[in-house]
């Protein structure tokens, strides 16, 4: 069995001679995920595989999953990692990884400059299966970011 879940078990052991089932049967059983598996494990964000704003924030979701796709159910256990990063000059501000649930993570992040990135995510040290990109254009004008230069407006002739 590869799909976590909660399943019956029935077991026979032909017409010749039948098993018999003592008090609470047929039983119950529960299959739960496995390890993580980083090449199972699913990225997403608004900005990943498109374009955003410089300087936007946005969110980064990581889902834990086992080798078989299965989410994981719990937090990752104490000293396991996911680390994100992403390629080339760009200026990252990012938060904390924080869990959420059923083996889900998010983080905030914004792109400070425009340019083409791509990122990568690992668990445990392990990369994920698929590299992200993104192009990141130039956000609004900001006044308190611009200078002027050139010949003086004031100069006297």
């Amino acid at each position: 069995v590869t799909k976590a879940g909660q399943y019956t078990l029935i077991v026979s052991a032909g017409a010749a001679s039948p098993l018999k089932f003592e008090t609470g049967a047929p039983a119950s059983v529960l299959i739960v995920p496995g390890a993580v598996s980083a090449a199972a494990t699913l990225v997403d964000g608004a900005c990943l595989n498109t374009s955003c704003l410089a300087g936007r924030i946005t969110t980064l979701t990581v889902q834990t999953r086992d080798a078989y796709g299965n989410f994981l159910q719990e937090p990752l256990s104490a000293g396991s990692t996911i680390a994100a990063t992403f390629s080339g000059a760009a200026t990252v501000v990012f938060s904390d990884f924080a869990y959420t649930s059923a083996g889900q993570y998010i983080r905030e992040y914004s792109l400070a400059k425009s340019g083409s990135y791509s990122l990568s995510a690992a668990v445990n040290g392990v990369n994920a299966s698929a590299v992200y990109s993104t192009t990141v254009t130039p956000g609004d004008i900001s006044s308190a970011a611009c200078t002027i230069a050139g010949p003086s407006a004031l100069a006297s002739a």
